[in-house]
């Protein structure tokens, strides 16, 4: 049976899996308009734009994502440990840890490859769409370097932000967390002898 505390943290990462998808779903969309109007004006800049709602989002997703990974691992340390209790914390981790998770099924590889093809697409169409901007708010555009000039920081962002995202599900943070809350739990322990 689970206790108030439990069934809040099981909610709290049902939440954050829903804010995931909604993100996830309204970043697909708003990037598909977006595509679509630089296919219509042939304009390889537009094709940028989803980037600076993709980073943020990224970064975002990585966050909720890590959120889950530290309840989940607090669940496992101060809610898996009865006898009689729940594991399902527990086995999920044991599962992951012996790889028998099939890979078709990874959740961060998924996301991750996910906005990965997304930002694969956007670039490409950028420098397919290049075509020698000669002013754009008073700056030359005269050759593909200066595309690849903007976009190396937008990559160097966007690879970033999915490594946060591979790193806030990897099996690593879930140890340091278990690592982390074991040290709270018996200084609690300690404390009340």
């Amino acid at each position: 049976m689970m206790n108030k505390e439990q069934e809040q943290l099981y909610s709290e990462i049902a939440r954050n899996s829903q804010i995931i998808s909604n993100v996830f779903l309204g970043n697909i969309s708003v990037t598909t308009i977006i595509l679509g109007f630089g296919l219509e004006n042939e304009n390889s800049l537009l094709f940028l734009i989803p980037f600076t709602m993709l980073i943020p989002s990224l970064f975002f997703i990585a966050s909720q994502m890590e959120s889950t990974t530290r309840i989940a691992s607090y669940l496992k340390i101060f809610h898996e440990t009865k006898e009689d209790g729940p594991k399902w914390e527990t086995r999920w981790f044991r599962i992951r840890e012996l790889e028998y998770l099939p890979s078709k099924r990874k959740y961060a590889l998924s996301i991750s490859g996910l906005y990965g093809l997304l930002g694969f697409i956007c670039i490409l169409l950028s420098f397919i769409f290049w075509k020698d901007y000669k002013s754009i708010s008073n700056v030359s555009f005269s050759s593909y370097k200066d595309l690849i000039i903007i976009t190396i920081p937008i990559i160097v962002l966007f690879l970033l932000s999915i490594s946060l995202i591979v790193r806030a599900f990897s099996l690593n943070l879930c140890r340091e967390y278990d690592n982390e809350w074991g040290k709270i739990k018996k200084l609690e322990q300690s404390a009340e002898k």
